[in-house]
């Protein structure tokens, strides 16, 4: 395997980590009720009343936004993570490959990686702040230059 390749394979591992890692906090549905036999006397369960409502704590909205709320904190997080130690034994394994060492003999753990990803990802994240830079202070001369030259306006966040 190329070096390439054990990158992605090893992204991959990652990622698949932190979705089985979501996937476990999420709680079980409820069991179906059991459907009634043909001819047998409708069960006392089943009744027109449904009686008081459940109490705010169980009320099973409550608990479904909870559950999204949760969600869409550690969904995020969980992939920071997969990517940060990704980046970060993809960044071992280069530094010490350049020393003719195997990164795997090391024992590198987690803090290891997350703390070599810094490092690896230095550069492509100074590379983005500093587009992102250029396009804040290029985008209002360019605008007003189109608007001066008398083309259709852009879009609404113009």
């Amino acid at each position: 395997m190329g070096g390439g390749t054990l990158m992605w394979v090893t992204l991959g591992r990652c990622i698949a980590a932190g979705i089985r890692a979501v996937a476990g906090t999420l709680p079980e549905p409820p069991p179906a009720p059991p459907a009634p036999v043909d001819g047998a006397a409708p069960s006392p369960v089943a009744r027109s009343d449904p009686g008081p409502p459940p109490a705010a704590d169980e009320s099973p909205e409550v608990v479904t936004r909870l559950v999204r709320i949760a969600g869409s904190i550690v969904a995020p997080t969980t992939l920071l993570s997969a990517l940060l130690i990704f980046f970060g034994a993809s960044h071992a394994g280069f530094f010490y490959r350049y020393f003719g060492v195997n990164s795997t003999v090391l024992g590198l753990g987690t803090q290891d990686y997350l703390m070599s990803s810094v490092q690896g990802l230095f550069v492509p994240l100074a590379v983005v702040a500093g587009v992102g830079l250029l396009v804040l202070w290029g985008l209002p001369p360019l605008r007003a230059r189109w608007e001066a030259a008398g083309s259709p306006p852009g879009p609404a966040w113009w």
